[in-house]
């Protein structure tokens, strides 16, 4: 199919905006996407649809368009927000790439777009089942269930399968006549080993001892899905397996879709972050799918990959949660939920998924939730408070670990609330002098410090875990009471020093 065909469609409401010379080139498919780096998702060919919810400033559409020009896409379909005009950058990026740009009117679904480009592939194609389910493909890309996908494959192909995620949650597995789902037990062991490793596709037996072939569905085992299918793969034809290397295709643009988060859970975020009044929360909660009068809870995840942030939040946060918000950005993401009357089984089940999450994994993913509060009046604190527990989670090596409120003790609550700026100041007035004195000197009395607080003001026991002379420990603390001016026999000055060394 012709990128000119969709001018001689006017139900489509495309209009040429830029590239009318290259409308002979041709589609395979169709990709709608809001992410601000959509290259690795693509393969060449595609017509790309977007409502631009990445633009933020002029830079943004020289690397967007760069990115799908290095990919090989065919063309780039955009409609502002509300129906806003196409940014001039935008139009300048794609002449600059030679990537024609069509303007979509704003009440033209991407999904009609999607299937009409469907249906022109699929009649100018033989209409086996592998070429359906290419069909289907680029119908699931356009907002469609997997649901149906699944059942044809079952129908057609007679291939009856159950999709679970990383940590063994069921994503799809209807019960029928020659399949039988596994249960939560038996999802949950069998995603565990299939986490650890091993080549996909393979053989694994559950603990009843049922033998299925389980396939790779994403991008990686921890960020994606497994498709289980009782049979051996192993015999299959050529043909059969190629009809799976189709169907994981699909599957695996689930989690991917489940990663692009709505605008009304970025506006809630953005919200909280910059401390909005009550009310505005109140709104922004609403648009987002979250009753803010319920019972709701923050949650903070820091983790240098921002698909295995999306990952954690999504199994062990959000598939507990009634509904869960969330938005990533650098390293941290963040999330608001909100939750049932069952707070303790709440917790109980986060940390049961973040286990199984851990399975054969690397990284570090440091998940911290803050207690449960009630309405959005004191969400801000939350936030606060879940972040602080991320960084105590981030203690405990790797795999993703856990911290909520009943670990944070009196004096690290307080803490998880008291502003960056009055932190620094405080540090200024009760520590700088140490620390300026280690950074002339290369010593070490910041760590001496730090271990004789830790260790309740105990002499020997300070100096045998740094392997020093008693009568040298009395020498740097005495320098370190000089130096801030404070008396290690008071508690007043004690308990200053350690909480300066607390927020270090």
């Amino acid at each position: 199919m012709r990128l000119d065909s969709l001018t001689a469609a006017p139900e489509l409401g495309m209009t040429v905006v830029e590239g009318r010379a290259r409308l002979g080139r041709s589609i395979r498919w169709v990709v709608p996407t809001d992410l601000g780096h959509p290259g690795r998702y693509l393969s060449g060919g595609e017509l790309v649809l977007t409502r631009l919810l990445w633009h933020e400033k002029p830079g943004d559409s020289e690397r967007f368009v760069a990115e799908l020009a290095e990919a090989g896409a065919t063309a780039l379909g955009a409609c502002g927000p509300e129906g806003g005009a196409i940014p001039e950058d935008l139009r300048e990026a794609c002449r600059k790439w030679g990537l024609p740009l069509f303007a979509v009117e704003p009440t033209v679904a991407f999904s009609d777009i999607t299937e009409f480009v469907a249906r022109r592939l699929v009649a100018d194609r033989s209409g086996d089942l592998a070429e359906l389910l290419d069909r289907y493909r680029r119908v699931i890309m356009g907002g469609r269930s997997l649901e149906s996908v699944l059942d044809l494959v079952a129908k057609e192909a007679g291939i009856e399968c159950q999709v679970i995620s990383p940590t063994g949650r069921t994503v799809h597995g209807s019960e029928t006549e020659n399949f039988l789902p596994l249960g939560g037990a038996e999802s949950v062991e069998v995603a565990a080993k299939l986490l650890k490793g091993g080549t996909l596709p393979r053989r694994v037996r559950s603990s009843s001892g049922r033998i299925l072939s389980a396939f790779g569905a994403g991008d990686s085992r921890h960020t994606g899905w497994f498709v289980l299918v009782e049979e051996d793969h192993r015999a299959w034809t050529p043909e059969r397996r190629s009809l799976m290397d189709q169907l994981t295709t699909i599957v695996g643009w689930g989690p991917r879709q489940a990663r692009q988060r709505p605008q009304a859970d970025l506006d809630l975020i953005a919200d909280l972050k910059a401390e909005a009044p009550e009310s505005v929360l109140e709104a922004s909660c609403r648009r987002a799918g979250i009753d803010p009068g319920g019972h709701l809870t923050v949650c903070v995840v820091r983790c240098d990959s921002p698909d295995l942030a999306a990952s954690a939040v999504e199994e062990v946060v959000g598939s507990q949660s009634v509904h869960c918000a969330w938005l990533t950005k650098g390293d941290t993401t963040v999330a608001v939920a909100e939750l049932d009357d069952e707070y303790e089984a709440f917790y109980r089940a986060v940390r049961a998924r973040a286990a199984a999450l851990s399975a054969g994994m690397n990284d570090t993913v440091r998940v911290g939730i803050a207690s449960p509060v009630s309405g959005t009046a004191k969400l801000t604190a939350a936030l606060a408070e879940a972040s602080f527990a991320s960084r105590l989670a981030g203690e405990r090596g790797a795999g993703v670990t856990v911290a909520d409120e009943s670990e944070l003790t009196s004096h690290e609550l307080l803490l998880s609330v008291v502003p960056d700026e009055l932190k620094q100041a405080f540090l200024r007035r009760t520590l700088e002098p140490v620390l300026a004195y280690d950074r002339r000197h290369r010593s070490e009395l910041t760590k001496t410090l730090t271990e004789f607080l830790r260790g309740n003001g105990s002499w020997s026991r300070c100096a045998s875990h740094l392997h020093l002379h008693v009568n040298t420990l009395r020498y740097r603390i005495e320098r370190i009471e000089k130096l801030t001016g404070r008396d290690m026999a008071k508690i007043r000055d004690r308990v200053d020093l350690y909480l300066a060394v607390q927020m270090l």
